[in-house]
């Protein structure tokens, strides 16, 4: 997750940061492995500690239909309106077709929710996948992701 930790003081940047790590098992999504309670340490280290979660490395999964109302659910419980896919095998045509459905299924979903779909890009989506198509200028040329 990413939180916006400047308007804190460097010793208590410190103890959040110690607290992140302490907890870091808590600070997983709900739809990795059902850890209900999470939502619950994640809103009250937030609120004691004063900060907003500017987005989440969400995985892909989390946008399927049968995935995408819990995961919106989640990020509205934490406060975060940007879902953010931190990469997703692309590797042949027919994955990176596969993904550009989801993403055009999921943006109307997510902007009917006041939120945003981005996607964080890495080398590879800049490479010729195993069909020769460039994930990145597809997805850029065939969906709106952020």
């Amino acid at each position: 997750y990413n939180y916006i930790v400047s308007k804190l003081p460097a010793g208590e940047k410190c103890v959040f940061v110690a607290e992140i790590h302490r907890d870091e098992h808590h600070f997983v999504t709900t739809i990795e492995n059902g850890i209900e309670v999470s939502k619950e340490i994640k809103v009250e280290m937030l609120e004691k500690y004063n900060l907003k979660v500017s987005g989440t490395h969400s995985p892909a999964s989390g946008i399927t239909p049968e995935n995408i109302e819990e995961s919106i659910r989640y990020h509205k419980i934490i406060g975060c309106e940007n879902y953010i896919i931190p990469g997703t095998d692309l590797k042949t045509g027919r994955k990176l077709s596969n993904f550009i459905a989801l993403v055009n299924e999921a943006i109307p979903v997510f902007e009917a929710e006041g939120m945003k779909l981005h996607f964080h890009n890495h080398f590879s989506e800049f490479q010729p996948n195993e069909d020769g198509r460039y994930a990145h200028y597809e997805l850029e040329k065939k969906t709106k992701i952020n």
